[in-house]
């Protein structure tokens, strides 16, 4: 124990921290086990790993809720716009008792309007 303060592993697997005490000619000195020490180590070791299996298992949730949620989207926004090639592939086929589906008030929706009134014409 050489020097001041210092702290020193030995071969049996103890930790020994000493200093020297500065108004008595004293050195002062612990002995602490190994496992002791490296205890609190491990189960922040195993804590970490639980925080990322958590935070993996959290991102592949939020994974799949933004893929459903944006196939939903895509289907609520690209179906008034396939519908009506798909209703003039029926009526162009001959069954003019067929009636386009009106999804919107808009010019998607005029256009289907439009396509059931020819149909009926």
């Amino acid at each position: 124990m050489e020097g001041k303060k210092g702290i020193l592993l030995s071969n049996n697997g103890s930790y020994y921290a000493y200093t020297l005490l500065t108004r008595v000619p004293w050195k002062l000195c612990f002995s602490v086990p190994q496992d002791t020490v490296l205890k609190p180590v491990h189960n922040m070791n195993v804590e970490i790993i639980k925080t990322i299996i958590l935070f993996i298992v959290f991102f592949i949730v939020i994974i799949i809720l933004v893929l459903f949620i944006s196939k939903k989207l895509f289907r609520q926004f690209t179906e008034p716009l396939i519908s009506p090639g798909k209703d003039v592939t029926v009526i162009s086929k001959g069954n003019l008792d067929y009636h386009a589906k009106i999804y919107n008030n808009d010019e998607i929706g005029d256009l289907a309007d439009e396509f059931n009134n020819m149909a009926s014409s």
